[in-house]
């Protein structure tokens, strides 16, 4: 089973105890399920879930397997990096403070950002009235495109400019 493959089960296993179980056997449950994942995926360093359902007061953290091959039990207050996946995090916040009216998709992002982070973007020519939080999260930040070789060529250009802070 590929990590990807096993972590999407364990997903779906925990939705499916969630809603099928009391707070004391989805614990149980979560937990051999978790357990019998980890050992079944060999290439697997180790296993981290954190559920939340407050509508059926579970507020549960499950972990197996070991903090790096060979290594101590994974702990479940153990910091890993998650990489990518932030996205899905920051993502799903900003779009719960849309939700709530805290936000709008078509807010620039300048006035949300620091001063100090203003000044940088804006003294390297990036226009923060024009870039939105919805460009922010589609992941293009106002781009027309990056891939092309328009893109590629200017780069290669403008060696010294500074395209991230």
């Amino acid at each position: 089973m590929t990590r990807s493959a096993s972590l999407r089960s364990v997903l779906f296993l925990s939705i499916g105890l969630v809603t099928n179980a009391n707070a004391q056997s989805f614990e149980q449950r979560a937990q051999v399920y978790m357990d019998s994942t980890y050992y079944a995926d060999t290439t697997m360093v180790g296993l981290l879930v954190h559920v939340e359902a407050p509508d059926r007061s579970i507020s549960w953290t499950g972990v197996s397997g070991r903090s790096e091959k060979g290594g101590a039990a994974l702990q479940p207050e153990a910091p890993f990096l998650i990489a990518s996946n932030i996205k899905t995090y920051v993502s799903a916040t900003i779009l719960r403070l849309v939700e709530e009216h805290h936000l709008n998709l078509n807010d620039p992002v300048g006035p949300l950002i620091t001063e100090k982070s203003r000044a940088l973007f804006t003294s390297d020519g990036y226009d923060l009235q024009a870039i939105t939080l919805r460009h922010l999260l589609s992941h293009t930040s106002g781009l027309d495109s990056y891939t092309g070789y328009g893109y590629i060529d200017s780069i290669a250009a403008h060696p010294i400019h500074r395209y991230f802070a």
